[in-house]
């Protein structure tokens, strides 16, 4: 069975988005060529996501939302297991086949396990769902690309968690804007 692993950028301070759900400078680090028409995975992403070998991925309906469910084509070519509790248009009607709608957190792993047929499962995007997964005891893993700046103010990784969770460093990686942390998650 694969691994199921939270991948999150995140600020010094503990933030996954700014005010307003701001993630331009978390994310700058995905990008080269932003703004302009050869915008591309930055080199450290690639290797990032070939290091993963993702077979499924699970995502929360808020972050689905906020991508705009990634025009129907997510850039990670694996199918999209969204936790929500009711289906969005676009996959309900059939028109976006990359995606699968659970209504719970527990069956949304366990459907990208079987999906990911031994593959790494990847969890992204959202504090709330971060702390689902831990909460329920779901994640075996944590990445975090910690990127250098104190945003102060927004929407904390670890905000509301129910126990406490220990981890063990399996490793530390500097990238040219941030540095990339894998825990195991002990308990």
């Amino acid at each position: 069975m694969g691994t199921v692993l939270l991948d999150m950028s995140v600020s010094l301070d503990g933030f996954v988005a700014g005010p307003e759900d701001d993630v331009a400078r978390l994310h700058r680090w995905v990008f080269t060529g932003a703004g302009t028409e050869n915008m591309r995975f930055s080199d450290e992403l690639l290797e990032v996501l070939d290091d993963i070998d993702a077979g499924a991925v699970v995502a929360g309906r808020r972050t689905f939302d906020l991508a705009s469910g990634w025009g129907g084509n997510p850039a990670i070519k694996v199918p999209h297991v969204i936790v929500s509790h009711d289906v969005p248009d676009e996959v309900a009607s059939g028109v976006w086949t990359s995606f699968v709608v659970e209504s719970g957190v527990e069956a949304a792993v366990a459907r990208a396990r079987d999906l990911a047929g031994g593959r790494t499962v990847y969890v992204l995007g959202g504090a709330d769902m971060a702390q689902q997964c831990l909460n329920a005891g779901l994640l075996d893993e944590l990445q975090l690309h910690v990127v250098p700046v104190l945003l102060g103010k927004g929407i904390r990784l670890f905000e509301h968690l129910e126990a406490q969770t220990e981890l063990r460093l399996v490793s530390a990686v500097p990238g040219a804007e941030t540095v990339r942390l894998r825990y195991e998650v002990v308990n």
